[in-house]
């Protein structure tokens, strides 16, 4: 395969280097497998050095990732999480009225967040009226330290599940769980009542609940609640899952 440079403009008006760059971006989201530096480099007609150049450019932006010991390059994570940024619109124009009744009725941050292939993403977030909040749009979400991410990792089937608990789990706080074991119980939990909790565990201080979002019995988002682990412990834990799982239900229903 062979991508060659679009001629729709005038090339003295483009930068050759983007151009190549970008050529090379479409090669490795379009390649069946991984593909190798001599591969790609071939694909875009450029000799090795420039192509090394121009990955390890990308590789640096996120844009595409490397196996360090296949050397083969896939897409990173920084295109997945622009691609969803700008791919979820339509949903955060129909959730956002869940999310706003939720964020009133709580009084916390009520945050909207969908999957991706590499961990959920915070696509929405609607603050209490008065009560601004450190904006989580844009922000990936560890799959074991936050409630949004135990809840999509309770979701997956247990093949996808357990490649993740067999890798080494970073520990953010004291109150992380990096024991593979204690994880997979609390998974068991999470999976049976479709809620997730999180006190301290991805970030000193704060905490969350996560319920997903529902369409044909499939997880499309999760919709949770965040606040200072102090205002956390003020409100019943009861009270607030059962106003999570109001606001996904009514999600669920606006889908």
């Amino acid at each position: 395969m062979i991508i060659r440079m679009s001629t729709r403009e005038p090339t003295s008006r483009r930068i050759q280097a983007v151009d190549r760059a970008v050529a090379l971006l479409k090669v490795v989201a379009e390649a069946p497998e991984p593909l190798a530096l001599a591969d790609l480099a071939d694909a875009v007609e450029l000799n090795r050095s420039t192509a090394w150049r121009l990955l390890l450019t990308l590789e640096h932006h996120g844009l595409v990732d490397r196996d360090p010991d296949a050397g083969r390059y896939v897409l990173g994570h920084e295109i997945v999480r622009l691609g969803m940024r700008g791919g979820n619109r339509a949903l955060v124009r129909r959730l956002r009225p869940a999310l706003t009744d939720l964020a009133n009725a709580s009084g916390m941050a009520a945050i909207l967040v969908v999957p991706t292939p590499t961990e959920p993403l915070t696509v929405d977030q609607v603050d209490p009226p008065g009560r601004p909040e450190p904006n989580m749009v844009g922000w990936g979400l560890p799959l074991h330290a936050t409630a949004s991410g135990k809840l999509w990792l309770a979701s997956l089937p247990e093949r996808e599940r357990e490649e993740v608990l067999v890798q080494p789990l970073p520990r953010y706080t004291e109150r992380t769980i990096v024991d593979p074991v204690a994880l997979r119980r609390e998974l068991e939990e999470i999976a049976e009542s479709r809620v997730a909790v999180d006190r301290d565990e991805w970030d000193p201080g704060w905490s969350a609940v996560a319920t997903p979002v529902l369409r044909d019995g499939a997880v499309v988002a999760m919709i949770g609640v965040m606040a200072t682990s102090m205002r956390f412990a003020e409100a019943p834990l009861a009270t607030t899952v059962a106003l999570a799982r109001r606001a996904a239900a009514g999600a669920g229903s606006a889908l």
